[in-house]
């Protein structure tokens, strides 16, 4: 089958997908989305009968609607997103976090509650809904009159009956009941302050997620109220992307607390590329270095015989467990622990000379809340290390490598380009002075092993390395026999920078 129609902006950012309502299209949200496009890679769609997409022969489901929404994703080279849903493309919104939950971070549900609350209680007629809604948009539009708005009114309302029916007929208590096993963080954004006490009442929504527009004459406050749809769509998104990064917090917490003795053992951990911190980070007897996402310590334990004092710093408490046991054994006397987010440094201004974070960056969820706080606690003149695992700047090797860090370990945030990197400390007021960029190989086993992947995550990779084109077999150098992975490489950077 065919993509459906989607329109997209090239970058980096994390991505907003947006999903208009039976009986519209993408052009909904023409006045919504260039105001987040700065910050965001945007991308809307025209679901099967609507706008430029094709009209489907065949019947619709939540689990087909949610794969096709997950190949727009991929098409456009983004492997996680918010969603946000306008009426009834809150049904889709839903199924597609709960498919695909390592690649929805949070969904706004426009108007949701009417979904919730009448269509699918009430079965009515397609063509009599369908009906209702053009008059009751015609009416609104002729309120409005202008010409734009005329030429959106033509697009909403060209969709057939028998279109309309099959997205009825997928509509039940059971598209409903997913919203409450999903993963994600989701809100909404509701047109009247009345619906409020109800979601909190009815569904458990937390007062915290709901976010309104009051004083509207209809429903379609994404045309009647612009500038006011914006600004909650705005905060609704960084509601979303704190309880997102809570979330991330709370399994790097998990996961690197259960996986502490296996990268304390890890060969690639305890040795990839530390002579090349020692020497590019510059230590003296003077200075006074953060390790930063220390992990089982091994860059901690290189340094300290070269500085004054490290300063071994990780949200994971087993992780520093670790650390404590082995400064001990080894009689790294000038290695001292301490436990803490990532963005939020237990440290006063200007006190250490040096930082390193090395393996550890692409589980920062707020990078620059993280390079703020490095630069505060950085002395003038400091210089920050960073080695981690970095992502291609061509999106379908991007997709590639993200999904499966994703699968492997759901702690996993984002690997950042290198241009994304550049940006990133450009804005943090860091400079430059070193970049290297190099391939990794990883053993597959010992790559799971780390993570104790049970037997269908395994596999599961394996399936994704096997059918992957020749072009990223090619890149990540996936060597294959008696078709299984036996290794592939990883891309690599090191950067150096001073404040």
């Amino acid at each position: 089958m065919s993509c459906m129609y989607y329109n997209s902006n090239q970058n980096f950012n994390e991505t907003l997908l947006f999903i208009h309502s039976i009986g519209e299209s993408s052009s909904v949200w023409a006045g919504i989305s260039p105001w987040l496009a700065p910050e965001h890679k945007i991308i809307t769609v025209d679901l099967w009968g609507h706008g430029n997409s094709m009209t489907l022969n065949s019947d619709l489901s939540l689990k087909s609607l949610a794969d096709d929404l997950y190949n727009v994703l991929i098409n456009a080279g983004s492997p996680d997103c918010y969603v946000i849903g306008d009426k009834f493309g809150c049904i889709p919104a839903i199924s597609l976090a709960y498919y695909y939950p390592e690649s929805i971070k949070g969904i706004l549900l426009v108007d949701g509650f009417h979904t919730f609350n009448d269509l699918h209680i009430e079965k009515i007629n397609a063509n009599v809904l369908l009906k209702k809604r053009q008059d009751m948009i015609i009416e609104f539009m002729d309120k409005l009159n202008t010409n734009e708005n005329k030429k959106l009114l033509s697009e909403i309302t060209d969709v057939s009956e028998l279109t309309c029916k099959r997205y009825f007929n997928i509509i039940s208590s059971e598209s409903i009941n997913l919203l409450y096993e999903l993963t994600c963080p989701y809100a909404f954004l509701i047109s009247d302050s009345n619906t409020g006490p109800l979601l909190n009442k009815k569904y458990g929504v937390s007062e915290s997620a709901i976010f309104g527009n009051d004083n509207l004459v209809s429903n379609l406050f994404l045309i009647e109220s612009s500038t006011n749809t914006i600004n909650n769509i705005k905060k609704a998104i960084t509601y979303l992307k704190q309880e997102y990064q809570n979330i991330i917090k709370n399994k790097v917490n998990v996961f690197f607390s259960k996986q502490a003795n296996g990268y304390y053992k890890s060969t690639m951990h305890s040795s990839e590329g530390l002579g090349d911190v020692i020497k590019l980070l510059d230590v003296n007897n003077e200075s006074s270095v953060i390790d930063l996402g220390c992990g089982a310590g091994h860059t901690s334990y290189a340094l300290a015989p070269h500085a004054k004092q490290v300063i071994a710093y990780d949200l994971s408490k087993n992780m520093l467990d670790i650390v404590n046991n082995t400064k001990d054994k080894l009689k790294l006397r000038n290695i001292f622990t301490e436990q803490g987010d990532i963005d939020v440094l237990n440290f006063k201004n200007d006190t250490f000379d040096r930082a390193v974070s090395r393996i550890a960056a692409h589980h920062f969820p707020n990078l620059p809340g993280f390079l703020n706080e490095l630069g505060r606690v950085l002395k003038k003149g400091g210089l920050f290390l960073l080695v981690d695992n970095t992502a291609p700047e061509d999106p379908d090797l991007f997709v590639f490598t993200e999904i499966a860090e994703k699968i492997k370990d759901s702690s996993h945030f984002r690997l950042y380009t290198e241009s994304f990197w550049k940006e990133s400390l450009y804005k943090a007021n860091f400079t430059i002075d070193y970049i290297q960029r190099y391939k990794s190989v990883h053993n597959f086993e010992e790559w799971a092993e780390v993570a104790s992947l049970d037997e269908n995550t395994k596999d599961r990779l394996q399936k994704i390395f096997l059918e992957s084109s020749k072009k990223i077999k090619d890149y990540f150098k996936i060597k294959i026999e008696k078709n299984k992975v036996l290794e592939f490489t990883i891309d690599r950077i090191i950067i150096r920078a001073w404040v």
